[in-house]
């Protein structure tokens, strides 16, 4: 990973592996925009990007991305490592008189299962 870099431009976001000398547009549905801020969350790996137009952009896990390189791009097939899984519980799977209410805090979790 030390050989990436993200940089956000008025026309998107750019990614280059080899520490800058050469840049390829990430596109991962990311409308052309301006890219004014790239952050890594530090737990989740996820890249939230602001942006000039479309507020925030998250894209979850970008695990794959780091852990591309060229010999996986000279593959014929390669398998990336896959984020933890978590099992979320909701009130409504816990006994009576547990948890925090209802709707207290409650935001979308992600989907069941691990991501493949």
């Amino acid at each position: 990973m030390p050989n990436i870099l993200y940089a956000g431009t008025e026309r998107g976001l750019f990614i280059t592996y080899d520490r800058g000398a050469n840049w390829m547009r990430l596109n991962a549905n990311l409308p052309t925009m301006p890219v004014d801020d790239i952050l890594i969350h530090p737990r989740d790996n996820d890249m939230i990007l602001g942006t000039h137009g479309r507020s925030i952009w998250i894209l979850d896990d970008i695990s794959p991305i780091q852990q591309l390189a060229p010999q996986v791009l000279s593959s014929n097939l390669h398998l990336f490592d896959i984020r933890t899984a978590y099992l979320f519980r909701t009130e409504s799977d816990t006994p009576p008189g547990f948890g925090f209410g209802w709707r207290m805090f409650q935001g979308p979790n992600p989907p069941y299962g691990a991501l493949v």
